[in-house]
């Protein structure tokens, strides 16, 4: 994952603003002779923030109609921000963006509340509310006086900071949300407002994930073929779509993936994740793979024509040596293509062990033409018995 850089991380923190709001929460005017003034002051003086805050809080408790109530809520905000109070830091955000909706501190701050705190149900919604009023604050209008300028470019520099912070927020989001359906709802916002963001071209592994796990094979499709125009090298995806487009007698598409499949193997570097022997078994298994489907299509598309399922069977035979040692469907699915091509081409009695012994394996291995071999295999036995 893409951490965001550290010297954004530091300004957005850090950063002191001069927001211009409808109410200044941020400069109230205080009188330190009453008891309400005298509390803040004493607050604002106070040794260590613990201090601090528990001053602040015993002023909401007192005088939470007073006027300065939201320059509180926003010190109080701070405060629980670096004591990783995120609930506090949600409420005092909550009821200050009541007052000053526009203020992107504020909102930064509880987008840091709704992080803290996972609340993913929340923090979609707010970032989406919160990008617009920083889009606005990076146009603000040049000042008229020399002594605004300083604190109108820091308001349009932190405003862009946190259009940043969005993007990276909806992106990290992803590693902890565990609800497919969710993290869909942030990768859509996420290509939606930044599509040429230095997030965009990670995206569609994560859709694949997503959708396989909600169980939706036509846009988990979808998004393999998206994956695989922008990175061709995924053996997976060109594999599963190979046997996608066979399902759906795309015949000419699956061809195409079949050959690319064989093409990106023979091609490909070996990843650093895996040891020379790990990548020699893996390169093996899908360059079958690619063969395996080139030689089932060839059979199914055969008819009635002899040729055919010489040229399937001689393309199947080359592939059975890593997709038996795998086992499993594409085994049985193998056998059952051979145990075929050997029924096809039987002359006089030829091929009856070779189809007897394939037809025998697709009958056993679990695959979606294990029905139809076991019929196949009790025909045979009773022809020549």
């Amino acid at each position: 994952m893409k951490r965001l850089p550290a010297a954004l991380t530091i300004f957005l923190m850090t950063c002191a603003l001069a927001f211009a709001q409808v109410e200044d929460i941020r400069n109230p005017s205080i009188n330190t002779e009453t008891e309400q003034g005298s509390l803040i002051s004493q607050a604002g003086t106070a040794e260590d923030d613990a201090t601090r805050m528990q001053l602040l809080e015993t002023f909401v408790e007192r005088y939470g109609d007073h006027d300065a109530i939201n320059y509180v809520y926003l010190q109080l905000q701070g405060l629980h921000l670096a004591a990783g109070n995120f609930d506090k830091v949600i409420s005092y955000g909550e009821k200050l963006i009541e007052a000053v909706p526009e203020d992107v501190e504020i909102r930064q701050n509880l987008t840091k509340g709704y992080e803290g705190k996972q609340d993913f149900d929340n923090l979609l919604p707010h970032l989406l509310a919160t990008r617009p009023y920083a889009e606005k604050d990076t146009q603000l209008p040049e000042p008229e006086y020399e002594d605004e300028v300083e604190a109108w470019q820091a308001q349009i520099d932190y405003a862009k900071g946190v259009l940043q912070y969005i993007e990276y927020s909806l992106y990290a989001s992803l590693f902890k949300i565990t609800d497919p359906a969710k993290k869909i709802e942030y990768m859509d916002a996420l290509r939606e407002l930044y599509p040429e963001g230095q997030y965009a071209g990670v995206l569609d592994d994560y859709y694949v994930q997503s959708y396989q796990q909600l169980g939706d094979v036509a846009k988990m499709l979808a998004a393999m073929e998206a994956a695989v125009q922008k990175n061709p090298g995924n053996e997976n995806y060109l594999f599963t779509l190979a046997e996608s487009s066979v399902r759906q007698a795309q015949y000419d598409k699956a061809k195409g993936y079949a050959e690319q499949l064989i093409q990106v193997m023979n091609q490909k570097a070996k990843p650093e994740n895996q040891t020379e022997e790990e990548w020699t078994k893996n390169k093996e298994l899908f360059t079958a793979y690619g063969n395996y489907m080139l030689g089932k299509l060839t059979v199914l598309q055969a008819g009635n024509a002899a040729q055919g399922y010489r040229d399937g069977r001689k393309q199947l035979l080359t592939t059975v040596g890593p997709i038996q040692e795998r086992g499993g469907e594409h085994y049985g699915i193998l056998a059952y293509m051979l145990g075929i091509c050997y029924v096809k081409l039987d002359i006089a009695g030829d091929n009856i062990g070779q189809a007897t012994k394939w037809m025998g394996i697709a009958a056993q291995e679990p695959n979606p033409y294990q029905g139809e071999a076991q019929n196949t295999l009790a025909a045979i036995r009773a022809a020549t018995e």
